[in-house]
């Protein structure tokens, strides 16, 4: 809410003044004012000369809160420069030069609009004060493990340790897994990076490990996966994982994915060597090309058994090549160590991979083309919340292909929340060469527990969803029509012929914001409850800080 200035002959905005309603509900804020000024420059353009945003915060509701606020200045616009590449077109419109991270206060203070007052100034040293407390100190520090999940060795620090939460873990296979590991810093060198693991199961008595190499060839103030990235990487990896199952934005040992809903077999160990180049702009556009040769182990649990022969490989042999294209105008996040906080807006993310295989060169033992696309967005409905929309499609155009290269829905056999996974599939339930998907994920911002007063007070928030899953296993790709490809694990299935076009479906409804940090699903899975093994309800819940 709050008022526009326009001018009274062509209606160019000159001043802009606002401020969020009283009972918004939003976390840890108390209010939020925004004020611009325009000014008609030579060019006879409205520039923005000066925006100052302040909010008020609060860590518990009723006590004393804090305020930041911050103020921008502009000059010396450049207007119709010539786009004289069509390489520009993807740099972005804000460019940041080289060693501007590095300059101290002097060079900054030269080139400020305005001065720094008495009141700026000892909030300053306070701040620097404050961080000195040891109390305080230790908070930090604690926080800070917490959310970036390394640990420093040393001020500066030249190697972190971690991540913290894939150091304790559990598996069906392994049973308890503990790993150690690190990565260097841009302390040690702003352009090449190393980090490894070392990981141990007591119950399969096997060592895992992976070791990676990586040269930026742009300059980072701490760590790698600095935005933008522009590197080259080598990794050598010696591990296991799941079949049908791949956590999307985190490690797959992390501590948090270790407690199942059911044990898990379909599981084999891998030994990956991996070259990949990995380039993006600031215009949202990527690209990330790679190689990769793996050789696949099964474990006790599963075979690798050709339905011609009686007897079993006792490895498979992939080389592969591949490509992934995204494109994700105007994005915004917030960067960690491990992954983005994408914090989304309404425009569009298209992502397209194509992955490439071929039998026989260089001793690989099956072959496959493979090519996905997936496409999402938020879409804002006013006041009322948001409609997270994530489409999926993907086609093996290829012949002879055995059930570890097949697509299938990708499960989630933990208690979490987690993004882009089916919560009541279990893995390799669906196997398939060609499929489609859809997720709908809707927040209406406590619209209804708004209208229930003293939950209001809560500050509750409805979340609901809905996921279908389509797919299709041609007779090409299918063992009982192919005797060359591998015989199916327990538990592997395809979709009924007779019930072709019926896509899996489940859908879930919520409470997000529970004491502001937990979120609570019910999830229910809808059809195909004939099958062995399957649960048709469920509960996740996640733990997220969120405004």
């Amino acid at each position: 809410m709050g008022y526009i200035t326009v001018n009274d002959s062509t209606l160019a905005v000159k001043h802009v003044n606002m401020d969020i309603p009283a009972n918004t509900n939003i976390n840890y804020l108390d209010g939020f004012h925004l004020e611009q000024w325009f000014e008609k420059s030579d060019e006879g353009m409205m520039e923005l000369k000066n925006d100052q945003l302040t909010a008020e915060f609060y860590l518990v509701k009723g006590t004393k809160g804090f305020y930041a606020q911050r103020s921008r200045d502009f000059k010396d616009y450049e207007f119709n420069v010539p786009n004289d590449s069509i390489l520009r077109s993807f740099a972005g419109i804000e460019k940041e030069l080289k060693d501007a991270k590095s300059q101290d206060s002097t060079h900054w203070q030269a080139y400020r609009t305005d001065n720094v007052d008495v009141t700026q100034d000892r909030v300053t040293t306070a701040l620097d004060k404050l961080q000195s407390n040891p109390i305080v100190k230790g908070i930090l520090f604690i926080a800070e493990l917490l959310i970036k999940g390394y640990l420093r060795t040393g001020d500066p620090s030249m190697f972190d340790i971690g991540p913290i939460y894939t150091m304790f873990s559990g598996s069906t296979i392994e049973g308890f897994r503990l790993r150690v590991g690190g990565e260097t810093t841009a302390n040690l060198s702003p352009n090449f990076f190393t980090k490894g693991y070392m990981a141990f199961g007591f119950r399969d008595k096997k060592i895992k490990y992976g070791l990676d190499f990586e040269y930026s060839f742009y300059d980072k103030s701490y760590h790698a996966r600095e935005y933008p990235v522009n590197s080259l990487a080598v990794n050598l990896t010696s591990d296991i994982k799941t079949l049908g199952e791949e956590p999307v934005g985190s490690p797959s040992d992390n501590w948090a994915y270790s407690i199942k809903r059911m044990a898990i077999y379909n599981m084999m160990y891998y030994k990956q060597l991996k070259l990949q180049y990995m380039y993006e702009d600031m215009s949202g556009f990527s690209v990330n090309p790679w190689i990769k040769t793996e050789y696949q182990i099964p474990t006790d649990s599963i075979r690798f058994q050709p339905v011609s022969s009686d007897k079993p490989l006792d490895h498979l042999l992939n080389n592969e090549v591949g490509i992934k294209l995204r494109y994700a105008p105007k994005e915004k996040f917030v960067q960690g160590r491990i992954y983005r906080f994408n914090l989304k807006n309404p425009h569009p993310v298209f992502e397209l991979t194509h992955r490439a295989s071929f039998k026989d060169v260089l001793n690989t033992t099956y072959g496959y083309q493979a090519t996905e696309f997936k496409y999402s967005q938020r879409y804002f409905i006013s006041a009322f919340g948001r409609i997270d929309l994530t489409v999926k499609g993907g086609k093996l155009w290829t012949g002879g292909v055995p059930y570890p290269y097949l697509f299938t829905p990708n499960a989630n056999t933990s208690f979490t929340v987690m993004a882009e996974s089916f919560s009541q599939v279990n893995p390799l339930e669906f196997v398939c060469d060609q499929y489609a998907s859809i997720d709908i994920g809707i927040s209406t911002n406590g619209l209804l527990f708004n209208l229930i007063p003293g939950v209001k007070k809560l500050q509750l928030r409805e979340v609901f969803g809905f996921k279908a899953y389509w797919g299709y296993l041609s007779d090409k790709n299918n063992p009982a029509y192919d005797s060359s490809l591998l015989v199916f694990p327990t538990g592997t299935g395809t979709f009924d012929p007779n019930r072709l076009y019926e896509p899996y479906m489940e859908f879930s409804v919520g409470i997000d914001n529970i004491l502001k940090i937990l979120r609570v699903d019910y999830v229910r899975r809808i059809n195909y409850l004939d099958r062995p093994g399957v649960s048709a309800n469920g509960v996740r819940v996640s733990l997220s800080f969120t405004f």
